[in-house]
């Protein structure tokens, strides 16, 4: 289970994985009991608990419309597997033997 929870401290808002007696604000340390600590949202999905954080952070920002626009943190990391070019790629697009780009990072100096 994931609870994006906050800081009544410091107003930070973060993430907590499963549920410990207590937790600790990773910015200013302070320590509460988990049942004291303001849960915004609890959920099985972690990419779902992402997404309220950072609309949260958005929101607190004036950016809400923006982020609104965005895709979900899931199907971002999506496009991204998607789109990697590998380092054999990169090169041959680039002109570069790739055998002779490997057996120079081979040699000893």
């Amino acid at each position: 289970m994931y609870a994006v929870v906050g800081c009544s401290e410091c107003s930070n808002l973060w993430i907590i994985e499963g549920r410990s007696d207590t937790t600790q604000c990773p910015r200013c340390g302070s320590r509460r009991g988990y049942e004291k600590r303001k849960k915004f949202v609890e959920t099985d999905d972690a990419a779902h608990a992402r997404d309220v954080r950072a609309s949260m952070l958005a929101n607190r920002q004036g950016e809400g419309e923006a982020f609104a626009k965005l895709d979900s943190f899931a199907e971002l990391e999506d496009d991204v597997a998607d789109g990697v070019v590998d380092d054999e790629e990169y090169l041959e697009g680039s002109g570069l033997d790739v055998e002779a780009v490997e057996a120079a990072g081979d040699r000893d100096p």
